[in-house]
């Protein structure tokens, strides 16, 4: 019993195919990030000691990187220059009870230096009498990756090695147990429009295709307003989709009769134009509304927040 739980929790392992210079824009998320990284892995003074920032909450809209952010922490935090840190992405509704949660920490105890990410952590610390109020279970689950945090550094070592990473769309259900270890809180703020321009063109020049020369990118960037990475990412495969289906007529009915043909056909392409995103945009909205994005920013001035 105990090996295949320990075996599952090794199932959260994954490998990292993203840099730190990978993760565009969120300056301020990621200089936060770099600094308790730095006091974690440096000497102190001679006579002293450091306290390292151990645990770290990422909030903001979902869709903004917090993931990504997480595993390129990942890529800078070495104790071997040759080896990275292992990385462990969980989403917080796959513990599914209180032994799931300690053999991942056990699991973790083996495996350092470690990146320990846990999204959707509202999942099991939402505060009483919030209007998604928690049962008994998910509390008694709380109680033990409470615990388990908190018998992190009693070990028997000066250092565990091993960074706890959460995140969670909506800080202000946390429960105060998890804000007050979560001793960082870092805000994963929407792209501004000089990033979701950056957003855009990255992700068409990655997959080759090209922008037309004289691109409106102000009607381009106001349409796409609190529009996340994620969804715009979305914006630009449904974008390229489109132009492809013109420029190549007939694709869906030769998938249908003759769908050999397809791996001898190649696909044309074009620069894309103004009227491509303005098409697809007709059936998009953001899934963050203003009165949302206030809120977060709200909260980051909160003494909840500022207490991280």
């Amino acid at each position: 019993m105990q090996h295949d739980l320990l075996q599952a929790a090794r199932t959260f392992r994954r490998q990292v195919a993203v840099g730190w210079d990978d993760v565009a824009g969120l300056d301020d998320a990621k200089h936060s990030l770099a600094s308790a990284l730095a006091l974690m892995l440096a000497q102190p003074p001679p006579g002293a000691r450091n306290d390292p920032v151990l645990r770290i909450l990422l909030y903001g809209a979902p869709g903004t990187g917090k993931t990504l952010l997480a595993a390129a922490v990942s890529t800078l935090f070495r104790l071997d220059p040759s080896k990275p840190a292992s990385f462990y992405a969980v989403k917080i509704p796959e513990l599914r009870d209180p032994q799931t949660v300690t053999a991942l920490f056990d699991v973790l105890r083996q495996d350092v230096p470690a990146v320990s990410f846990y999204d959707e952590v509202e999942a099991i610390a939402l505060r009483r009498g919030s209007d998604m109020d928690q049962d008994s279970a998910q509390r008694k689950l709380l109680s033990t990756f409470l615990s388990e945090l908190d018998g992190f550094g009693n070990k028997g070592v000066e250092r565990p090695w091993i960074l706890h990473i959460a995140a969670t769309n909506r800080p202000w259900d946390l429960d105060e147990a998890i804000l007050s270890r979560f001793t960082l809180h870092v805000y994963v703020p929407l792209p501004d429009d000089a990033l979701r321009r950056r957003i855009v063109e990255m992700h068409l020049a990655r997959n080759g295709y090209a922008l037309t020369d004289g691109l409106d990118w102000k009607t381009l960037l106001d349409k796409t307003d609190r529009f996340s990475g994620r969804e715009l990412e979305t914006l630009t495969q449904q974008v390229v989709a489109r132009m492809i289906r013109q420029e190549n007529p007939g694709l869906e009915e030769l998938a249908v009769r003759d769908p050999a043909r397809l791996r001898q056909t190649r696909l044309v392409a074009r620069p894309l134009v103004l009227d491509d995103f303005l098409r697809i945009l007709e059936q998009m909205n953001p899934l963050t509304s203003p009165a949302y994005e206030r809120r977060y920013l709200k909260w980051a001035r909160s003494p909840f927040a500022a207490a991280g």
